[in-house]
């Protein structure tokens, strides 16, 4: 079976669907309560390509709540008052995807490990093949994703980039595809190491 990528469409964000241009913000100020007047700034770190991780149903319930009219699922505006705020997500899950000229030279004169990941026989990668996006659309070179690689964005602030263009939606791996690469990038996530 080969690997087509499904058109991304409005609407819900859905687990599998690569994101181009997600940037993330982080305060410069350690996890804690800061003081009322204390100033900081912000680190921002733009990444290329992403892939959405988080639960596909999760992605929906929280969808749903945030955006409970045709009108503001069209829009992405939200409403004020959401439906249900037990279902929104307050950070939504994306793991890197490098093309292949990126990730490479990670690994220079390391070809049995190269061959290994291409071959998704290494549990911390994963290998996605060249693909088109539907029929005759956009193609996706060879892409790779480190397990390792993971970060979450603010639900609302990713929704937001979304409807000012800023993020774009470049596909979605069709359902055989994401059941093994969420099975994968789960059992790697899950792990739990024994000293040496």
């Amino acid at each position: 079976m080969l690997l087509e990528y499904l058109p991304s469409e409005t609407g819900s964000l859905c687990q599998g669907e690569i994101l181009e241009g997600v940037a993330e913000n982080t305060a410069d100020y350690p996890a804690c309560d800061p003081p009322d007047d204390t100033e900081f700034g912000v680190v921002t770190f733009v990444h290329g390509l992403s892939m959405v991780m988080s639960p596909a149903c999760d992605l929906e319930w929280d969808f749903k709540a945030r955006f409970p009219t045709p009108e503001t699922q069209r829009t992405l505006v939200p409403t004020p008052e959401p439906d249900n705020p037990d279902n929104l997500l307050p950070a939504i899950i994306l793991c890197d995807v490098f093309e292949h000229a990126v990730i490479r030279p990670r690994f220079e004169g390391k070809s049995d490990i190269f061959r290994r990941i291409k071959g998704n026989h290494d549990v911390r990668y994963h290998h996605l093949d060249p693909a088109s996006v539907g029929e005759g659309g956009e193609s996706h070179s060879d892409l790779y994703m480190d397990f390792k690689k993971v970060y979450g964005v603010q639900a609302d602030k990713l929704y937001d980039a979304l409807r000012e263009g800023d993020v774009q939606r470049c596909g979605v791996m069709p359902p055989f595809f994401v059941h093994e690469l969420v099975q994968r990038f789960y059992s790697y996530r899950s792990r739990f190491g024994i000293p040496d």
